[in-house]
């Protein structure tokens, strides 16, 4: 409902997970999104138009080329608010170095940004919006529930998909907890795929 959107969702697809952040411009102006990573370790950050990259492996990669970059000791914004142009910088630190990327986002249009969390990126691009869609058909033959309290029933819809990946702990006793619920919600292949954790244990 704001002036500028943000949607963050998580992907995953075998080969690694991603964090996927778009910004929709829903205000009558164009705008500037900037998104920015700190790492809480000894590491080089570059940034350059296309990439922040931490130890010489991309991190957070832009949809379209970034108009600024910023690769910092420490706090990153006040670089940001100092219009830094789209050239390669890079810094080595001790102590928490940044990077970012600034993107202009003209009105209502999107921009999507990928943060690599394990492994690599997917091999085509993902958006809150498919990954949401995924969701939704995951959890489509689930048990509803309509009560005069529509929070309740909203946090109902949200634990389905926290059970659906509990599902999937390789803690036995995490699974076993998830598979009783999944079975009372009607998503039983679910609860199947959490009972063979706690087989497999038992064996």
């Amino acid at each position: 409902g704001g002036d500028v959107i943000e949607r963050v969702a998580s992907a995953n697809d075998g080969l690694g997970r991603v964090l996927v952040v778009e910004f929709e411009n829903a205000s009558p102006t164009g705008v500037a999104v900037a998104i920015a990573g700190r790492v809480a370790v000894r590491a080089s950050v570059a940034a350059d138009a296309d990439a922040v990259s931490f130890d010489g492996i991309e991190w957070i990669r832009g949809e379209r080329p970034a108009g600024g970059t910023v690769a910092v000791d420490g706090d990153p914004w006040p670089e940001l608010t100092a219009s830094p142009d789209a050239g390669r910088v890079q810094t080595m630190s001790v102590n928490r170095p940044a990077g970012a990327l600034i993107v202009a986002l003209p009105h209502r249009q999107t921009v999507r940004f990928v943060v690599l969390l394990e492994g690599d990126f997917p091999t085509r691009p993902v958006t809150p919006a498919e990954i949401s869609a995924g969701w939704r058909m995951v959890t489509a033959d689930a048990l509803t529930i309509e009560v005069p309290d529509t929070d309740l029933g909203e946090a109902w819809d949200r634990i389905l998909a926290d059970l659906v990946v509990q599902a999937g702990s390789p803690d036995p006793r995490s699974a076993a907890e998830a598979a009783c619920v999944l079975d009372i919600a009607g998503l039983h292949d679910e609860a199947d795929r959490a009972r063979a954790t706690v087989v497999r244990a038992a064996e």
